[in-house]
């Protein structure tokens, strides 16, 4: 009997290519770099967008002030993801090894990680202060959650 354990293991081939290295290239390269670059993008635009109508809005209320913590705390958190993965991915997708950006790579993923932890749970919760700020102010507004308010000078209920 022949000894199997030296061989490699067969692989199946399903997309045509021999080499497995080639379509986890294209995974990682779509996946890792593409898919989350472009969603990042769209974010950031998106967040700079609201960040700028709602700072038009001549308003000044609570909610407002909320929205907007939330629009920026987002647009932080998105850039500093760039600025942690995307940028070193796609550095080492071009071979742009040499420029500027791409030789302080090392220093944009070390410093990026704090601003980035910190964006993420502001976002996290700016978004459950809204939440419970506008589920507060439906019930009031539904008279489902009665808060009595007494003047401070004569002690009679506030209408």
């Amino acid at each position: 009997m022949e000894d199997n354990q030296s061989q490699p293991p067969a692989t199946v081939d399903t997309f045509g290519v021999d080499d497995d290295a080639a379509g986890l290239d294209l995974f990682d390269a779509v996946v890792g770099l593409w898919l989350p670059g472009i969603l990042a993008m769209f974010g950031v635009i998106g967040n700079a967008l609201s960040l700028w109508v709602l700072s038009s809005d001549p308003a000044a209320t609570a909610t407002l002030a909320s929205l907007k913590a939330l629009a920026l705390s987002d647009l932080v958190l998105l850039v500093g993801a760039l600025c942690q993965q995307i940028v070193p991915m796609l550095c080492d997708f071009a071979s742009a090894g040499e420029t500027a950006l791409c030789l302080r790579r090392g220093y944009l993923q070390v410093y990026a990680w704090p601003v980035v932890c910190i964006a993420q749970m502001s976002s996290v919760w700016f978004a459950v202060l809204i939440s419970t700020e506008l589920a507060v102010h439906g019930m009031t507004e539904t008279g489902l959650l009665q808060i009595s308010a007494f003047q401070a000078t004569t002690g009679e209920p506030h209408h």
